[in-house]
């Protein structure tokens, strides 16, 4: 109860006085070239990462056995785009699987919510300002890489990443078990232009086959449960999709079926997906505040690497789950103008 009611008082004062924006957000475009020392094995490793953005949905986070700037191909990674995601096999891209539109694998939003992730002591700031590749950034320490739900630091493990204003991570030191495993630093960050020595392969034009895991489908579908959102302000609509998800234990069971409508802004996203079925959120061990949404009612809110997201679970199995590279307050004060289709 405490939790609730401090949440929900926070969100209020956050929103009162004036709708709030969106913040500065994502490079529409961009590219980071990293040296990566890992020691995990006990051995300093040296490796390369270019992570490659074109708008929020089209990603690629490749690795390289030498520096990319020389030629080198990409040995490994993974290429999401709008609908897709795709794996690097022996030089060339292979389907995995449809996915839903969503802020492309490896890339992060962490910077717009981080007031909220110092607010539950998710992430503290180390250190002052730093210029890594000719870039500023500062330092925040979280309990380990963050993927997916940002976890509540235990112990003496963390992972210290340096954190440009636009959102960049620039650098990474990695401590598990009392040891620096891992040191991921930028050498070369280009806004708005990729480097043309490096070899970044592209995804193939038309979607993947159908997956046996997630099924994706251009546009939506018709007569959903929740009335078509209007755009977040200062976003455009990027389009919508129907999405079917099966039981990856067992591909013959569906487990939920959804519409998601995604919108952009630059680097920035927001997408609302409405479905029913099996949640796509697991509630165990994940820190969350409830919040009360005006159209749709109770409602909790996690923060991802991704950004924040916002989860309502409605009768019937139904569920609605708003995620944004957005301060967790812009995407509250949008998710509470979202409304039940008229009946």
């Amino acid at each position: 109860m405490v939790v609730a009611v401090g949440a929900a008082l926070g969100v209020a004062a956050a929103t009162s006085g004036g709708a709030p924006g969106p913040g500065p957000g994502l490079p529409a475009r961009y590219e980071v070239v990293y040296r990566v020392a890992n020691s995990s094995s006990g051995t300093a490793v040296t490796t390369w990462e270019v992570l490659q953005a074109d708008g929020p949905f089209d990603v690629a986070d490749l690795t390289y056995r030498s520096d990319p700037r020389a030629g080198a191909p990409p040995s490994g990674g993974s290429v999401s785009t709008f609908d897709a995601l795709y794996d690097l096999h022996a030089g060339r891209l292979v389907a995995v699987s449809g996915r839903p539109p969503g802020m492309g694998s490896g890339a992060e939003g962490l910077v717009p919510e981080l007031a909220d992730l110092r607010r539950r002591s998710l992430a503290v700031p180390v250190g002052g300002p730093r210029l890594v590749a000719g870039q500023r950034c500062t330092t925040w320490r979280f309990a380990g890489p963050p993927v997916g739900p940002v976890a509540r630091p235990s112990g003496g493990d963390h992972d210290d990443l340096c954190l440009s204003p636009s959102g960049l991570e620039l650098a990474e030191t990695w401590t598990y078990s009392g040891r620096v495993v891992l040191r991921r630093t930028a050498v070369e960050v280009l806004v708005g232009r990729s480097d043309p020595r490096v070899r970044v392969p592209a995804a193939p034009a038309a979607s993947p086959p159908p997956s046996a895991v997630v099924h994706v489908g251009l546009p939506g579908p018709q007569g959903s449960f929740l009335a078509a959102p209007p755009p977040p302000p200062g976003f455009s609509s990027a389009g919508s999709v129907g999405v079917t998800a099966f039981d990856p234990t067992d591909t013959s069971r569906v487990a939920d079926v959804s519409t998601v409508w995604a919108y952009r802004r630059g680097g920035a996203d927001v997408t609302v997906e409405a479905g029913v079925g099996q949640a796509p959120w697991d509630d165990a061990g994940v820190p969350a505040l409830s919040l009360h949404l005006a159209g749709l009612g109770g409602a909790r809110s996690v923060l991802e690497s991704t950004g924040p997201q916002i989860q309502v679970s409605l009768s019937g199995s139904r569920w609605v789950q708003i995620d944004g590279s957005v301060p967790l307050r812009y995407l509250a004060a949008y998710a509470g103008r979202l409304r039940l289709a008229a009946r």
